[in-house]
């Protein structure tokens, strides 16, 4: 170890533009880093990149670039001026590929909007450049999608993409962690990172729609939201309390108390055994302003321990 890390070799160290120039290049327009094609091509050749690459190079790359960011109504040019659009700016608000935004506005161009399945969506967004990463972690894919039969003209739908979107699927109707896991292959912090992702791109998706005017702008809303709760919708009010997860959102719902005014107005220790733990029994009626008195008199309820908890059951 020590001859490796300390003795060794150096490790190649590459720019890090190189892995989404579009981004760069629309963000610096949008911050008016640079206002013309000579600013940018200036503010280019001083960067670690151009080091790596050659100038015509470059420039190829960037004219390119700002075609298809013209195209796609993100930048329009005078003759010796770049400016951004209202769309070009909220792209690179969102933090978002540019592709990715293009992606997504082609995309529910293809569906029949009066059809629309959330799979569909989830699919669409297992597709975007910027969902790479959710791919990559899907290990389960050829196994998964052996599960749907698609039809011959859907031959064109990739596994993985497919294995994606079958995962956040059953994320949304709060499939057990534990089941996921087992399913896909992967471990409950790659299921968090797929989850965290794919609530951002769902977002990005619904701000695109809303700002575009499509009517599938509250279908992306409500999915980002499954995808932040892993829940369905019935649940929301309760999660907005802290340590409520789905988990525990769902007990309480399924025994009746489908809201925080019927939580309000439960019996205190009848939650508490529910939740099988008095601690956050009272930390939840202290969020709904009741007074836990009653609770903290009450000594016979205790956490389930023969349960191994993990960040899912919260």
């Amino acid at each position: 170890m020590k001859q490796k890390y300390i003795f060794g070799t150096p490790e190649n160290l590459y720019s890090a533009l190189s892995t989404n120039l579009r981004s760069h290049i629309l963000s610096t327009i949008v911050n008016r880093f640079a206002t013309s094609i000579s600013e940018l091509m200036a503010f280019m050749d001083k960067t670690f990149y151009a080091i790596h690459f050659p100038l015509e190079y470059i420039k190829s790359e960037i004219h390119e670039i700002l075609s298809f960011l013209e195209k796609n109504d993100m930048i329009y040019s005078n003759p010796d001026e770049l400016h951004s659009t209202p769309y070009g700016n909220l792209i690179t608000i969102l933090y978002i590929d540019p592709k990715s935004g293009t992606d997504i506005i082609n995309g529910i161009k293809e569906i029949d909007q009066d059809e629309c399945t959330d799979f569909g969506l989830l699919y669409l967004l297992s597709t975007l450049p910027d969902a790479e990463t959710l791919r990559k972690i899907v290990l389960g894919a050829n196994e998964c999608s052996k599960k749907f039969n698609f039809g011959d003209d859907n031959e064109h739908l990739n596994n993985r993409e497919i294995a994606t979107a079958v995962l956040l699927t059953d994320w949304i109707n709060e499939v057990p962690e534990k089941d996921i896991t087992k399913k896909f292959k992967i471990g409950p912090g790659d299921l968090r990172n797929v989850t965290e992702t794919a609530e951002w791109l769902m977002y990005s998706a619904y701000r695109i729609l809303s700002f575009k005017k499509n009517k599938l702008a509250p279908i992306a809303k409500r999915l980002s939201m499954q995808i932040k709760y892993g829940a369905k919708p019935e649940l929301y009010e309760l999660l907005t309390l802290k340590y409520i997860g789905r988990v525990r959102a769902r007990i309480l719902y399924d025994n009746g108390y489908t809201t925080l005014e019927y939580l309000k107005s439960a019996n205190k220790i009848k939650i508490a055994r529910l939740l099988k733990n008095k601690a956050i029994a009272i930390k939840v009626f202290k969020q709904l302003n009741e007074n836990v008195d009653e609770l903290r008199d009450t000594n016979y309820i205790q956490r389930d321990t023969k349960k191994q908890y993990t960040l899912f059951d919260f």
